[in-house]
């Protein structure tokens, strides 16, 4: 799996566990040859940062990001919202057990972005 941080179809991660087990994924789903790189953010910080910048680079045709849901799950879905909104990007308030994937916005020049709370449990 590639960790070009210039790839159009980018997944972005926590740490360096979190990006192996997504690149399993990517791997076990026959999607790996979509070139679809997998970049670690190196802790939550840089991860949430990236919310905000990652989107508006016009390389991108989907952006994905991969956080992990903790014991507070409800908290670190409401920071991601807030940072979406913070950069006029809307985003549904209620988290999905599945992962949220907002369609691309061409008259905003954003791709599809997607974010997963993993492990999440009710």
């Amino acid at each position: 799996m590639k960790r070009d941080e210039n790839s159009p179809r980018i997944i972005f991660v926590e740490g360096k566990d979190d990006r192996h087990v997504v690149c399993h994924i990517i791997a076990k789903s026959g999607l790996g040859g979509l070139g679809i790189s997998v970049v670690d953010k190196e802790g939550i910080n840089k991860l949430l940062g990236a919310l905000s910048a990652e989107p508006k680079r016009p390389e991108r045709l989907a952006v994905g990001f991969v956080l992990d849901a903790n014991d507070r799950p409800e908290g670190r879905w409401e920071a991601v919202v807030n940072r979406f909104e913070k950069e006029g990007i809307r985003f549904p308030r209620d988290i999905c057990l599945d992962g949220t994937i907002v369609e691309a916005n061409p008259e905003k020049r954003l791709p599809r972005i997607g974010v997963w709370l993993m492990p999440y449990a009710l």
